[in-house]
């Protein structure tokens, strides 16, 4: 979302394939106090705004029956990928196609201002408008339309699962130390999506193995790139729990790892969910990629039940603490305690504490302050493809020349 942005500012987009309605929708919305209209002529055409203005636009006024990309595909899509755009769905077919597809909309994390049948008049379209200021439309709602197997199928053969990477960055001095490997699936129509779109559907299906495969190849190839670049980075690679039931797992990774001139001390293997059912076979895997000095990492500690569980029974060296206590420390007293709690424990354990979710120097001078010992967030860097790391790396140094020095001299 553009920041710069008046409270009261919307951005609009209107796909409607017949060129008379679509000016004319786009006039009653200026007429609406709409701030900015965003016209497509097709689905097409919508699908490309929306990958290339999503962000910005609250609200999509989008047709059905449009030639090529239909308007049920659009509105799919645009849940997700941009699940905070709020859309009215229009048409001259059946009203109760249109309640359905609206219906399918909502089940798919989007907010339905409305449907109208056409033709429709300025009122309608005004009405929908005061809803939607009326309403406080949260930009930030969770997402939870998903990808199908056939979709993640078509990803994995058309290799468009991709490794974005986020720096890890040492307290003491700031310094770059390390890079977490994050899998994202890259649409060729919207562009690149994060984990929620085809995760939790991977794994019901069992194709998270192979999603798993990939990432491991990739970042392992990147990491023995950037060593041979000069370029000495430690990768953290998230594995699932089903990971640890593969008991070649272990094998495979040191394969990796070795083809590609890496050596394990410098791989971390994060495990990402929460869970308390560690069987033999489990704990089996992860003793033997310890073994072969890999670092493992709990992840996203303090989330649940099972995160002592965890520590006790599984052979870490690394605890991430999650983003929630972090992002609010300095103003709740019980999350300092939590976060000062969870870096003690870490340190009695001989673990490296890594913060996620650091996004500002307050919490990065916090952090420091109770003797974390790694940080990770927006602070530093986002995620991004491998080869933006370089300069990011670099002008992060500068940037701990500058801003950052009162934070490394606290």
């Amino acid at each position: 979302m553009n920041t710069k942005r008046g409270k009261d500012e919307l951005v609009a987009l209107v796909a409607e394939d017949s060129n008379a309605i679509r000016e004319l929708v786009c006039e009653m919305l200026r007429l609406q106090g709409v701030s900015r209209v965003i016209e497509a002529a097709d689905g097409e055409q919508a699908l490309r705004c929306v990958r290339d203005h999503g962000r910005d636009v609250d609200l999509m006024f989008c047709d059905l029956a449009m030639p090529g990309i239909d308007g049920i595909d659009v509105l799919r899509s645009v849940a997700l990928a941009y699940p905070h755009i709020a859309v009215v769905v229009f048409s001259g077919l059946d009203s109760r196609l249109l309640r359905s597809v609206a219906d399918m909309a909502e089940g798919m994390g989007l907010t339905v201002l409305g449907v109208l049948g056409k033709p429709f008049s300025e009122e309608e379209v005004g009405s929908l408008i005061r809803r939607f200021r009326e309403s406080g439309q949260d930009r930030g709602r969770l997402q939870s339309a998903t990808l199908t197997p056939d979709e993640i199928d078509r990803a994995l053969d058309e290799d468009r699962i991709e490794v974005y990477y986020q720096p890890k960055t040492r307290m003491s001095d700031g310094v770059a130390v390390g890079v977490e490997a994050l899998v994202r699936l890259s649409d060729r129509h919207l562009g690149v999506l994060g984990p929620a779109s085809f995760l939790a559907v991977a794994e019901a299906s069992g194709r998270m193995q192979a999603i798993t495969r990939r990432v491991l190849s990739k970042a392992l190839r990147q990491a023995g790139a950037w060593r041979r670049d000069g370029l000495d980075l430690h990768v953290s690679i998230n594995l699932t729990p089903g990971s640890l039931r593969r008991m070649d797992l272990p094998d495979e990774i040191g394969h990796l790892a070795r083809s590609n001139g890496v050596t394990p001390e410098r791989i971390t293997l994060e495990l990402t969910e929460s869970y308390s059912d560690l069987t033999p076979e489990m704990l089996h895997t992860a003793s033997r990629c310890r073994l072969k000095g890999f670092h493992l990492s709990v992840d996203d500690f303090g989330t649940g039940d099972s995160g002592l569980y965890r520590l006790r029974s599984l052979p870490f060296t690394e605890l991430k603490i999650d983003r929630g206590f972090v992002q609010h420390a300095q103003h709740r007293e019980d999350l300092r305690s939590v976060l000062e709690t969870s870096i003690d424990l870490g340190h009695r354990l001989s673990l490296t504490v890594v913060a996620e979710g650091v996004e500002n120097w307050t919490q990065w001078h916090l952090l420091k302050g109770i003797h974390c010992d790694q940080a990770q967030g927006f602070l530093a860097a986002p995620a991004m493809p491998a080869e933006r790391i370089p300069d990011t790396l670099m002008r992060w140094r500068k940037r701990l020349a500058t801003e950052g020095g009162a934070a490394m001299a606290a």
